[in-house]
């Protein structure tokens, strides 16, 4: 069974580098490890993704040995603990506003005692039945990661009763949320922004958990790292794409084209 690379980091007292993609590009696990990348986001809460996608990319990131989490379009329990029976390292859930949220989504992810996910052990995540009951449970306790995304200034306020949680490894702040609903701009330079990170990074020092936060550089990395963040999220194939389009561009433009 495969171990966390995630949790390894912080176990470690390292931080997490995590990318992301919205759709189902089998190559993208591998240049994500290529590149130095501990786990890879798949967004399904705003993207459409199939069944059998899902599945293909959790397949090329095993294969690739890179973490995935799943950023979940529902938190119904059957759907969540499939994508981790699947071989999802983990799930990343939006918009957790309050302590019983998140305690739907630990019951839903981990099995007993610290929640209430069915037993299987057949599948991916079990290689296949090749273990033995308590041991794929220990496994499977230990090393599904919960990730819940702090959006809210509700969010925000529970911050502390959420992270105390068992089962709840990361709080994700989600900046461009966040700030829509704080009236602001999505910038730590903002005093609301700044605040709300403060609080909910102060929250996981106390109770031992880990803040995550998204990067767009290396200066952003920087700040978010010296404010306590260990799980820092930066390149999607939505940028990717974009960026090289416009390098290409300029190319074209320098040759005349």
């Amino acid at each position: 069974m495969r171990t966390s690379n995630i949790l390894a980091k912080l176990r470690t007292g390292g931080v997490a580098r995590v990318c992301s993609t919205g759709a189902a590009i089998q190559s993208f696990p591998q240049h994500a490890q290529r590149a130095g990348f501990d786990a890879v986001v798949l967004d399904g809460e705003h993207r459409p993704w199939h069944a059998g996608d899902v599945s293909l990319m959790l397949a090329q990131a095993k294969l690739a040995n890179v973490d995935t989490l799943w950023r979940t379009p529902s938190v119904e329990p059957v759907a969540l603990s499939r994508v981790l029976e699947d071989g999802a390292t983990g799930v990343m859930v939006p918009m957790v506003e309050t302590v019983e949220q998140a305690a739907a989504v630990v019951a839903a992810a981990k099995h007993p005692p610290l929640g209430n996910r069915g037993l299987d052990g057949s599948w991916v995540d079990g290689d296949f039945g090749a273990h033995a009951k308590d041991a794929y449970v220990a496994h499977a306790l230990a090393e599904t990661l919960v990730v819940l995304m702090i959006e809210s200034p509700q969010g925000v306020a529970n911050a502390e009763a959420i992270a105390a949680l068992p089962g709840v490894d990361v709080l994700f702040i989600g900046p461009g949320d966040l700030s829509l609903r704080l009236g602001c701009k999505p910038s730590l330079q903002e005093t609301k922004m700044r605040s709300a990170v403060e609080t909910v990074a102060a929250a996981c020092a106390r109770q031992g958990k880990c803040l995550g936060h998204p990067a767009k550089s290396a200066d952003d990395a920087r700040e978010v790292i010296g404010m306590g963040a260990r799980f820092v999220m930066m390149g999607s194939e939505g940028q990717a794409v974009q960026q090289h389009l416009q390098a290409c561009k300029g190319m074209l433009d320098g040759a005349g084209v």
